[in-house]
């Protein structure tokens, strides 16, 4: 195998899948592709459909009894430190990132003040509530980026001043309040999570790091997500032919670096674990200062249509081997 050893001793794994964040539909499709191939590989394998009933989750972790417990969660509950405590309480090894890192990582402000010192550029933002943008007006110049500081594949993310503006809307009490309203009973973000955001229009490029050989970050590759509209949201994301990857992305080989670098940095700052995968945008009107980092995934996605697998099988790792090194690794 390209990053795991060529002969592992067959285990017991609890796949941990579903969750009750609105990643959950993903989470089951990251969760049954991930089982496939455990099976395929010879491991004895048990499903195990996370819901808030935290007794019935011990009880079925207790009964399958596994060497190693999968995390295939996403979202809230699932990759911001919560299940990680419950298995480390339990004293099961599990893989992905511990709970310090997942916390970090699930939080985009704390991210980023953790990784900007490292010199890793980031779009300019802050945390925002109706009531600031009701008295303080527009965080930005318009177009800018609502969205919650805690959630993940762009659930909850609206581009505030374009379809509003085009429509002849001009005040705060028509644009941006009504906005952060709608999205926060939609959503059941609390108030202080809930972030503004430097609009970038740019190109999508993001990088997938794995644990290679003793612990040592690698980053995989640099695809390129070509969309159709200003935002690359849910919908896009999880539909088969929706967007198209170039993987190796088209871009001149110092920037290709630059980004392989602040992913393999990122993802060894903040302690990440097993696999993580950080997403940028790129304006390539400035050239190389036209980077800016948007997030860290702690657990990216395993589907089917998910990048970082793209990106293992263009360095030479078949499904099947990512997510046995995956299991290599736990905490």
């Amino acid at each position: 195998m390209s990053e795991s050893t060529t002969e592992f001793a067959p285990q017991r794994v609890g796949v941990l899948m579903g969750g009750w964040a609105g990643e959950r539909p993903v989470s089951i499709m990251s969760g049954e592709a991930i089982c496939g191939a455990l099976r395929g590989l010879g491991h004895q394998v048990f499903e195990v459909d996370v819901t808030r009933n935290l007794e019935q989750l011990i009880a079925d972790l207790r009964n399958c009894s596994p060497d190693t417990v999968f995390n295939a969660l996403h979202g809230p509950g699932g990759e911001d430190g919560v299940i990680q405590g419950v298995l480390t309480y339990l004293g099961l090894p599990y893989t992905h990132s511990g709970v310090c890192a997942t916390a970090i990582c699930m939080n985009k402000l704390t991210t980023r003040t953790v990784l900007e010192p490292l010199g890793i550029p980031f779009a300019d933002s802050r945390p925002i509530t109706a009531a600031e943008l009701q008295a303080d007006g527009h965080p930005f110049a318009t177009p800018y980026v609502l969205k919650p500081a805690n959630e993940g594949s762009t659930i909850g993310v609206e581009l505030i001043g374009v379809a509003e503006i085009a429509a002849g809307a001009a005040s705060m009490a028509e644009v941006a309040v009504p906005s952060l309203v709608r999205l926060a009973e939609k959503h059941s973000v609390s108030a202080h999570c809930w972030m503004a955001e430097q609009y970038i229009a740019g190109r999508e490029l993001t990088v997938g790091v794995i644990d290679g050989r003793h612990g040592v970050p690698r980053a995989l590759a640099v695809t390129e997500i070509h969309t159709s509209g200003e935002l690359y949201d849910y919908r896009m994301k999880y539909t088969k032919g929706a967007i198209t990857h170039s993987c190796p992305a088209d871009i001149p080989a110092d920037l290709a670096q630059s980004l392989l670098t602040y992913a393999e940095q990122a993802h060894r700052h903040l302690g990440c674990r097993g696999v993580s995968r950080c997403d940028f945008l790129y304006d390539d009107r400035q050239n190389g200062a036209g980077i800016r980092m948007l997030e860290i995934n702690a657990q990216p996605g395993l589907t089917d249509v998910s990048l970082v697998p793209e990106q293992a099988l263009s360095v030479g790792m078949t499904y099947q081997e990512l997510v046995q090194s995956i299991l290599e690794r736990p905490n």
